[in-house]
């Protein structure tokens, strides 16, 4: 493999403790920093230290940045505090005859590797035993993976003695880099590249399981919930809906709330990332992310008081389970909504849940 590879980045006296490099062919600079949920329009140039900064500057909006640059034949993108790369609703927008390799090392916890090529996640793995993988084909690199040890039949053979074991960091770059010549030179990370904040992109809403069952952790309500009738059902995720609304003031969205009234009416919707709500409910998570960065040593912190971090975090915990009323409502999103009232909405939730089941004719002991 010429050029310095990638083993560097896992090297040093200090390496490195948190970064998300992804790789990707077929695609061209504006198509990728789109398929982070950046605007390619916004782009301009930033060296690493410059996006460093922009990252941690409330005059920059704390960001989370990409910078999208060129290597033999690849174009990569260098996320320093985020991890959109890895998230397979962005890994797996690549078009056909394209293809996307990615690494994250999140902050000395643990390493990501995965692949996707036209359109789907191949392989995925997160660096905790068992090392289980993901995909369309999970076992693409498993010769690779048994070499660095993480395959866990060979991780325990490697602790018996059997050889040595990489760091996590360095058994993914190791990976990478064998099954696709990958190379990165340190001026390359550094210099200065297009750069762009990112609107992260939504998260995949859970497929049909039919082994699920619902389990809020409540001893009492679940079996309730359990038994309830369907109408019944309906009418406690309308009114749960209705007050995660008003607790989180995402009430004050106009088409947020009517999204949730007409869902209640039966008018499903599944809310995508372009359309006016949401990129909305995109901003509601970028919003939390600025809050997070802005309590972090080293940066222009005080602009955002500690109630509003708060409140920023209870209103993009809502975004999925008020996506999953609007798209499938039922039981499982009833689910989502009530498990974010018990985590945010204070003392009462549990007896209004109570009153609402008791309202739709359910009784207050489980037959």
């Amino acid at each position: 493999m010429a050029g310095p590879g990638l083993a560097w980045l896992g090297q040093g006296p200090v390496p490195r403790t948190s970064f998300c490099v992804t790789f990707i062919r077929g695609m061209t600079r504006e198509e990728v920093l789109a398929r982070f949920g950046a605007d390619p329009g916004e782009a301009s140039p930033r060296t690493l230290d410059e996006q460093m900064a922009a990252e941690s500057s409330w005059h920059e909006g704390y960001g989370p940045f990409v910078r999208v640059g060129r290597c033999d034949g690849w174009l990569f993108a260098w996320e320093e505090a985020s991890y959109e790369g890895v998230r397979p609703e962005v890994l797996r927008r690549v078009p056909d005859g394209g293809e996307a390799v990615v690494v994250r090392h999140a902050l000395d916890a643990f390493a990501e590797f995965g692949y996707a090529a036209a359109g789907a996640v191949v392989s995925h793995l997160v660096t905790i035993p068992p090392y289980t993988r993901k995909g369309s084909d999970p076992d693409r690199f498993l010769p690779l993976l048994r070499d660095v040890g993480l395959d866990f039949a060979a991780q325990a053979q490697y602790d018996a003695g059997g050889g040595p074991v990489l760091g996590d960091l360095e058994s993914v770059l190791t990976v990478a880099g064998r099954a696709f010549g990958l190379s990165l030179s340190p001026r390359q990370v550094e210099g200065p590249w297009p750069s762009a904040r990112i609107l992260p992109r939504l998260e995949d809403l859970p497929a049909p399981d039919p082994d699920w069952q619902f389990s809020i952790g409540d001893l009492v309500i679940d079996p309730l919930v359990r038994q309830a009738p369907p109408r019944t059902v309906a009418s406690l995720l309308a009114d749960q809906s209705r007050l995660l609304l008003e607790q989180t003031r995402l009430a004050r969205y106009p088409e947020l709330a009517a999204a949730v009234r007409a869902a209640a009416g039966g008018r499903r919707h599944v809310v995508t990332d372009t359309e006016p709500l949401g990129v909305a409910l995109r901003r509601l998570c970028r919003e939390r992310y600025e809050a997070e960065q802005d309590a972090l040593p080293g940066s222009a912190a005080g602009w955002i008081t500690p109630e509003e971090r708060h409140a920023r975090a209870a209103r993009a915990e809502a975004v999925r389970p008020l996506r999953m009323a609007m798209a499938e409502g039922g039981s499982r999103a009833l689910g989502e909504v009530l498990m974010h009232r018990k985590r945010w909405a204070g003392p009462g939730w549990r007896e209004q849940v109570l009153t609402g089941l008791a309202g739709g004719g359910v009784p207050p002991e489980p037959r």
